[in-house]
């Protein structure tokens, strides 16, 4: 009975970190593709104001997501549904950590600067360096994906 709870669980908490990713891949995308490329309409005065304010609202929308994300995912290396290869956990916890290297290292910096002082250079700059995060993403989610296909098909079987 107990083992059934847990079963449940882990399988719950997965559903969850894969919808939770997947948003977080929507919003990214849109992010990478719409926003930022947006930014090149507006003039340097307006860009720091509307930056500043988007700033805000990303956080709630697309960071807190993804920190309980990579939260269930490091709880989803010890507590996995049986069906599901740690190793696709593991994959996709790898791509996370990289992510937030680079967001740490690179785009979060380039942010902070571009508050303070807009540089259409820099802007070229963030937006080319976070396809790599994308590219990241888009390996994650295809593992994402195979976890839950996988999950549906043997799990509950």
């Amino acid at each position: 009975m107990n083992e059934n709870r847990e079963y449940s669980l882990s399988s719950f908490l997965l559903v969850v970190f894969c919808a939770i990713i997947l948003y977080c891949f929507g919003a990214s995308v849109m992010d990478s593709f719409v926003v930022y490329p947006g930014w090149r309409l507006l003039r340097a005065n307006e860009f720091i104001e509307f930056h500043g304010q988007q700033s805000v609202w990303i956080i709630n929308v697309f960071v807190i997501p993804l920190i309980i994300a990579t939260i269930l995912n490091i709880w989803l290396l010890w507590q996995k549904p049986g069906c599901i290869q740690r190793k696709m956990v593991f994959v996709s916890l790898l791509c996370m950590a990289v992510n937030w290297g680079m967001s740490f290292l690179i785009q979060i910096p380039m942010h902070h600067q571009l508050s303070e002082t807009y540089n259409a250079i820099l802007l070229e700059k963030l937006i080319s360096t976070n396809y790599l995060r994308v590219a990241l993403q888009t390996v994650q989610i295809i593992i994402v994906l195979k976890m839950l296909i996988t999950a549906v098909a043997r799990c509950s079987a």
